[in-house]
């Protein structure tokens, strides 16, 4: 029997993405939220040739969400949903401040327009 709702174990040494789900679980996120946040930071990743997310920025989170809606055909809400998975990579756990509030609202903004087209 498998339990989809039973988190997973993070070892004593914490690496890659598990310092990331560790995170989540310090501030009390819900479960569900953790598995989304990790699996859109994982296919941030992915899209940008396992670049580590230091050494990106918003130009790369801005050309990732524009890959969503543009080549996959992703909804608004899904679009939103990588967005605030992003923001909490960068705004909670980096501590790098790569998307100002500014930012949030153009990105979001582009999602709309590219939705209404």
């Amino acid at each position: 029997m498998v339990m989809d709702d039973v988190r997973p174990r993070i070892s004593a040494q914490p690496v890659r993405l598990d310092r990331l789900r560790l995170h989540i679980r310090q501030n009390g996120l819900a479960f569900t939220t953790e598995k989304t946040y990790v699996h859109w930071v994982r296919r941030f990743i992915c899209f940008h040739q396992k670049r580590h997310p230091q050494e990106m920025g918003s130009a790369e989170v801005e050309h990732f969400l524009t890959h969503l809606s543009q080549q996959r055909d992703c909804s608004v809400n899904t679009q939103r949903v990588a967005l605030n998975a992003l923001v909490y990579l960068y705004k909670c756990f980096i501590g790098k401040g790569v998307l100002s509030p500014m930012d949030r609202m153009q990105a979001l903004d582009g999602i709309a327009e590219a939705e209404a087209v």
